[in-house]
């Protein structure tokens, strides 16, 4: 799989989301997709961006919480303080088109079909 949009807002919500070491659930991610793209990715097209960005160590996943890597939070800290939502993700895509290709990691699942699930069925239920 290739980077796409669905990394970059992955990244997105990990960073806006994630204040100093804390992971974050996957429902307040779900909530950035929402925010920003009004829509929520599938669960397929969330699994392969999660095992590209892990793969590339700039995500880390853990009991179905996510947190940016030390290398993409300094890497962040080196860009201007104030981006748009729109600037930052042009920012993260020239970043990620610059990463070498490497192998994909196993096809194992990060977070379960039902750790996905659950943390949308909980983001709906508040947004409703």
């Amino acid at each position: 799989m290739a980077m796409n949009y669905t990394t970059v807002l992955l990244l997105q919500g990990i960073l806006h989301y994630s204040p100093g070491k804390e992971e974050i659930p996957l429902q307040q991610v779900l909530g950035f997709f929402d925010y920003v793209n009004h829509s929520l990715p599938s669960y397929q097209e969330f699994k392969e961006s999660m095992q590209w960005a892990v793969a590339r160590e700039l995500i880390e996943v853990r009991k179905g919480r996510l947190k940016p890597s030390a290398n993409f939070k300094v890497w962040r800290e080196s860009r201007p303080r104030q981006l748009s939502i729109q600037r930052e993700g042009d920012e993260i895509a020239q970043l990620l088109a610059l990463l070498p290709k490497q192998e994909e990691i196993a096809a194992h699942a990060l977070v379960t079909e039902s750790e996905f699930d659950d943390a949308l069925a909980a983001y709906l239920r508040k947004k409703a």
